[in-house]
């Protein structure tokens, strides 16, 4: 059999089952609809995690009243503790009217009791 001979054949064959033929074509066809998809949500995913972090990155720091990973012991920390008070309102506003060159500034505050 030559190739000529091969697509005569395939082409009878689909055209004797046109019903089988056009289910088939569109099992292909919903299904390459639903990977395109799967891959431009995932893409999309992708996208939106990558702006969240580099949205805490460079061109962000923040202010604490000292850095937990400086103490071994809880002793030294309980010292950092009493030592140095949370940072106030009052100072986030006094940071906020001053830093002209800063376009966003906020607070946030946590309580473990």
């Amino acid at each position: 059999m030559n190739l000529s001979e091969t697509l005569k054949l395939a082409l009878s064959a689909i055209t004797a089952h046109k019903l089988r033929s056009f289910l088939t074509l569109l099992g292909m066809i919903i299904a390459v609809t639903a990977f395109m998809l799967v891959l431009s949500v995932l893409q999309g995913f992708n996208t939106y995690i990558d702006d969240k972090i580099a949205g805490v990155g460079s061109n962000t720091f923040t202010i604490r009243r000292f850095d937990f990973k400086d103490f071994k012991d809880t002793d030294t920390l309980a010292a950092a503790q009493r030592r140095n008070k949370d940072l106030t309102m009052e100072e986030l506003s006094f940071i906020r009217d001053r830093a002209d060159l800063i376009d966003e500034i906020g607070g946030l505050a946590r309580r473990s009791r």
